[in-house]
């Protein structure tokens, strides 16, 4: 394995992991609204989360960006690639 398909390995799980912390985010938030201790920067960010509907949507756009970012740019080569009926 050389150096550079080690980069886009690890730049594609980040992609990933990255997308799936911002969902669990997104999901929870509602339910952590108001169990935060109060006055802190998490207690303020959770509950922009689970009231405002268009920093969710945001976020969730994010993650679905991350996710095709990861897969069309850090890829691996060896990963096969459908083909379409037109090309057979």
């Amino acid at each position: 394995m050389n150096g550079s398909s080690w980069i886009s390995l690890t730049l594609y799980w980040l992609g990933h992991v990255a997308a799936g912390a911002i969902l669990v985010g997104v999901l929870v938030a509602p339910w952590l609204d108001g169990k935060i201790a109060a006055g802190g920067f998490w207690e303020r960010a959770v509950a922009a989360f689970a009231t405002d509907a268009v920093l969710r949507r945001t976020a969730l756009a994010s993650a679905l960006g991350l996710l095709v970012t990861a897969r069309v740019f850090f890829r691996s080569a060896s990963a096969p690639r459908v083909s379409s009926a037109a090309e057979n």
